[in-house]
């Protein structure tokens, strides 16, 4: 499967190395796609919406829409009633698949939450952002999954405020201000 900014999604078999199916999928760039255990296809995009389509009919069966910025991550739960979304709005939905139903909106993250992982034998959502952070949530059963624990990513020079060294040339003090030490 390959995805661009041509707003395409070509299906390939491998063995043969041809396109068996060409879907016209987005509005905008595609970020990415995925199979569901039931065999139908998930896409997300720039568009801000998650696509889900039998990709073998190229029929789209479902748009999901709720996120205010570009979706960069989608994961299924369990038996893929219920899918999880990551955007640039800083949040994460908790979607029913199967009514097209927001049922959750997951917010703590200060930045794109970039990618969404299972852990704990299936039983956690594993959150990644742009603000350094990995979130840890309860996704078990259908109530609101909570955050269990926030992890962050350990920066040695933040805040030690070494600004008092002279004669730094441009890109050392570019340098200092990007680790945080000045």
């Amino acid at each position: 499967m390959s995805g661009d900014y041509d707003q395409v999604i070509k299906i390939w078999r491998i063995e043969t190395q041809t396109c068996e199916q060409t879907l016209t999928a987005h509005g905008n760039r595609i970020w990415s796609a995925d199979f569901s255990s039931d065999g139908l296809l998930v896409i997300r995009g720039d568009d801000r919406t998650v696509k889900i389509w039998d990709w073998q009919k190229s029929l789209c069966l479902q748009t999901l829409v709720g996120h205010s910025s570009q979706i960069l991550s989608v994961l299924f739960k369990g038996d893929g009633q219920f899918l999880f979304s990551a955007s640039g709005d800083n949040t994460i939905k908790f979607w029913d698949r199967k009514t097209g139903t927001c049922l959750h909106t997951l917010t703590g993250h200060d930045n794109w939450v970039s990618t969404l992982e299972e852990g704990g034998d299936r039983q956690w959502l594993l959150s990644a952002s742009n603000d350094e952070t990995i979130k840890i949530w309860d996704k078990d059963g259908q109530d609101s999954p909570y955050c269990r624990q926030t992890l962050r990513t350990i920066r040695p020079y933040e805040g030690m405020k070494i600004d008092h060294i002279r004669n730094l040339t441009a890109a050392q003090h570019v340098t200092l201000l990007a680790l945080e030490a000045i």
